[in-house]
């Protein structure tokens, strides 16, 4: 695995550590193809990258929205 991934897993738990849904590969495998889209720069920022994606939240896979909508809580 490469290390940008290794890195976008990480800082994806970190985000998602606070969400309302259980956590787990699945959470973070929704979005992994979005933080690399549109949030790369934010990996290892768990507030930044949640920023990042609530600001892209209209163009993210439906998986993901979910995932994003429900750690706002």
């Amino acid at each position: 695995m490469a290390l940008s991934k290794i890195l976008i897993l990480a800082g994806l738990g970190s985000m998602l550590a606070g969400a309302a849904l259980a956590q787990g590969a699945g959470d973070q495998a929704a979005c992994r193809d979005d933080v690399v889209k549109f949030c790369p720069i934010f990996v290892g920022k768990a507030d930044d990258m949640k920023k990042c994606l609530l600001t892209h939240k209209d163009k993210l896979n439906a998986a993901c929205k979910r995932v994003v909508e429900a750690s706002r809580g």
